[in-house]
């Protein structure tokens, strides 16, 4: 098999794992997030996902559980609706109010016996 065809059935294997409850999504780790600074390992990801690969300026570097992430790295991350809406609450870059003494926001996730502040 030529190299195109097989470019072209990896594009429809890839697809064929999307639908119109899951699928491929990118995350981009700001300044303020809480997830800046923590391993992939440490971080409360909601059910329903998980980090593929993590885009580092030029470089595409598989996800590992060791791996600390920095302002700017983009995530690859497969999951549902439900759990990409999760991950953009948690792990948003905070407000300067928030991140004053006693304002932060619990990232844990309720699941992990954390709490999201209505604030």
């Amino acid at each position: 098999m030529g190299a195109a065809a097989h470019k072209r059935r990896l594009s429809d294997r890839v697809g064929a794992r999307q639908s119109t409850s899951t699928g491929f999504f990118e995350f981009e780790t700001g300044v303020n997030s809480p997830a800046a600074g923590r391993s992939i390992r440490d971080l409360p990801w909601p059910g329903g996902s998980i980090v593929v690969s993590t885009h580092r300026g030029n470089d595409l570097l598989i996800a590992s559980g060791d791996k600390a992430l920095r302002p700017g790295d983009a995530l690859t991350i497969f999951g549902d609706e439900a759990a990409r809406k999760r991950i953009e609450e948690r792990f948003r870059p905070r407000t300067d109010e928030e991140l004053a003494p006693g304002g932060q926001q619990d990232v844990r996730g309720p699941e992990r016996g954390g709490r999201v502040d209505a604030r």
